[in-house]
């Protein structure tokens, strides 16, 4: 047993943290590979070494996720494979356009490829090794100028997940404390856990959860378990506990007003790196006093969302989403835009709703992924209803926008947009957005009706949240941005900790054949 609380520091570029396809219950390690900005599918040696001593005792099976992006348009046959053996493509979402090929909108996504155990070198010595066509999805080889159109895919890491049999791995044990099944939440919330080892001292507990907010995955999924890897680590999830005397707590003030019931687990890592994902908390109620979230998703995203002006497959001018308001704008409070982008941000010519330009412009890191939520000044831009949000065109090599496309959180008081709101799709909205699909990019009414009767895709084909032989599966998740507090106890001469986290906004989909969202489907 364990006998003095320790939470342990891991590795430099190996990391530990949730699977975007682990499921409640699972017990598993991650190897992830990592570097200081990214590595170039397509112009870089793409044979590179995977870090860390890969453990296969007790294995039941293993798979990869891939932190990849599309900067130049049109490739889309990339590949991924273990030390020589069988190529496993990489996939755009399900969830994204179709028509001509979903390789002509900008993504920034993480798709999870199940591998065969006899991929994998038990210990150290693995590699791995990416690969993308120089045809473009037409068979052709695009000039760019005097030179051949090349494939530039940022690749930002690579993490290989191996699961072990419960039953014989020894493992982390716990569960979440608080907040308690069918329980209230409010504008903050404080989320407890225990966690317990008889081999080795606890690391760290990570809370994640299933609802509705930004999507951050850039799947197109907004009711998911959120959480995305970056850098090898997770980010955007409730948040995370290292210390034996921390206490976070998670902020909910930009969270969406919730459709349906909402769920919360966490993660358990030890000193060795093995995780150990909790049964879920449910039945969980949002209800903040006096304030109301609306998230606006987007449809009608464009091809080549950029203000860029020049490119094999970039479409010149002006670019434009559409976003539905179904609030009460005499009530608002406050409003932001999400977006996630690419480029050199000081090149940014800002952006504009219904032809008003906006104040503020995205901050972060240039040549880089970035995801930004500036304020909306003014907020007078912003209309009952549909309403526009578009590109400011100029010179230069200006932000490339990821799906799925633009998102908009707006503030209201005392619930003008309230939890029903959040399930509601009004039929004067429903038909508007409809007519401004058919007048934007050629979908009509009835392909846009018809897109919104498909049925959901079958959940075990998501990287996230799924029932699978009756079981939650759960989305990624990792150490994010915490700085709280947890305390250590000794129970039984096992150790246990108190966490509790922080964290919050945050989603919509798109469907194969249009571009507008489709609401959750009933869990």
């Amino acid at each position: 047993p364990i006998r003095i609380a320790t939470i342990v520091a891991y590795g430099l570029a190996l990391f530990v943290t949730l699977s975007a396809e682990a499921s409640l219950g699972d017990v598993f390690r991650e190897y992830s590979w990592t570097t200081e900005k990214f590595h170039v599918l397509g112009l870089n040696e793409n044979t590179l070494d995977m870090p860390g001593d890969i453990d296969l005792k007790d294995a039941t099976r293993a798979e990869i996720t891939v932190e990849i992006a599309n900067q130049h348009m049109g490739f889309e046959r990339m590949a991924i494979r273990l030390n020589g053996k069988q190529w496993h493509p990489i996939h755009f979402p399900e969830l994204s356009p179709r028509e001509p090929s979903p390789s002509l909108w900008f993504h920034h996504w993480h798709p999870t490829i199940p591998v065969a155990l006899t991929d994998i070198i038990s210990g150290r010595g693995n590699t791995f090794e990416m690969n993308v066509p120089a045809e473009c999805f037409d068979g052709r080889i695009h000039p760019n100028g005097n030179q051949p159109l090349v494939p530039w895919c940022p690749v930002y890491g690579v993490t290989v997940r191996v699961y072990y049999d419960p039953a014989r791995k020894p493992h982390p044990t716990g569960n979440v404390l608080t907040p308690t099944p069918n329980s209230t939440i409010a504008l903050s919330a404080n989320l407890t856990a225990s966690a317990m080892s008889d081999t080795a001292a606890i690391r760290q507990i990570d809370f994640i959860g299933r609802y509705e907010d930004i999507n951050y995955e850039g799947d197109g999924i907004y009711d998911q378990w959120h959480g995305h890897l970056f850098h090898g680590k997770i980010n955007h999830h409730l948040g995370s506990t290292t210390q034996p005397d921390g206490k976070v707590t998670w902020d909910t003030s930009w969270v969406p007003d919730q459709p349906g019931p909402m769920e919360i687990a966490a993660r358990i890592t030890d000193s060795t790196g093995l995780i150990y994902v909790t049964e879920a908390v449910g039945g969980l109620k949002l209800l903040r006093a006096g304030l109301s979230v609306e998230l606006c998703k987007p449809y009608n995203v464009p091809r080549s969302f950029t203000g860029c002006q020049y490119g094999e497959w970039v479409i010149p001018g002006v670019r434009t989403e559409n976003f539905t308001v179904n609030g009460d704008l005499s009530k608002i409070l406050d409003a932001r835009y999400v977006i996630a982008s690419w480029g050199d941000l000081k090149l940014c010519h800002g952006y504009q709703i219904n032809g008003v330009k906006l104040e503020d412009k995205p901050t972060g890191a240039d040549w880089l992924y970035n995801l930004s939520t500036p304020p909306i000044r003014p907020l007078t831009a912003l209309k009952a209803g549909g309403n526009t949000f578009s590109t400011v065109v100029g010179e230069g090599r200006v932000p490339d926008i990821y799906m799925p496309g633009v998102q908009v959180l707006i503030r209201y008081r005392a619930g003008e947009a309230s939890t029903t709101s959040a399930r509601r799709t009004s039929t004067a909205a429903a038909s508007s957005q409809a007519r401004e699909e058919a007048e934007a990019g050629g979908v009509k009414t009835a392909a846009a009706t018809a897109c919104e009767r498909q049925s959901p895709l079958p959940r075990h084909r998501r990287r996230q949240a799924v029932l699978l032989a009756g079981r939650h599966r759960v989305g990624a998740v990792s150490p994010a941005q915490s700085g709280g507090d947890g305390t250590l106890h000794r129970r039984s001469g096992r150790q246990r900790i108190q966490c509790h986290p922080s964290r919050g906004p945050g989603r919509t989909r798109w469907t194969d054949r249009c571009q507008s969202p489709r609401p959750p489907s009933p869990r």
